[in-house]
């Protein structure tokens, strides 16, 4: 939860549940790649809850980022090709590469028979 959020609700009194959730707080302070797995539903479940109970009570939450810096740490990790992968694009590289240039290099002469 941003600072400007947490003034204006101690300002009101009114302390928002869900927005103090531990997963959703450790999803706004490392980001959404810390969480994991089984705690993606509990964030959605404990975001949108948070996010009618602001709108009930009529406070205004930021815009949060966190999925849209959840997609550009995926699209910088899908533009590297690394580990088994790489490897494997490799030799089927190389081997697709000898063996186009063993057919160049090597034709068949049907003729000398």
């Amino acid at each position: 939860m941003q600072e400007y959020d947490i003034k204006e609700t101690s300002n009101q009194n009114i302390f928002l549940i869900s927005c103090n959730h531990p997963v959703v707080n450790k999803a706004k302070e490392e980001g959404l790649i810390a969480l994991k797995w089984k705690e993606i539903p509990t964030f959605m479940f404990f975001n949108m809850k948070c996010k009618i109970q602001a709108k009930r009570a009529n406070i205004k939450l930021a815009k949060s980022n966190l999925f849209k810096n959840k997609q550009i740490y995926q699209h910088e990790l899908n533009k590297k090709i690394s580990g088994p992968g790489s490897l494997i694009a490799s030799a089927s590289s190389l081997i697709l590469f000898y063996t186009y240039l063993g057919l160049i290099a090597n034709p068949t002469d049907k003729s000398a028979n």
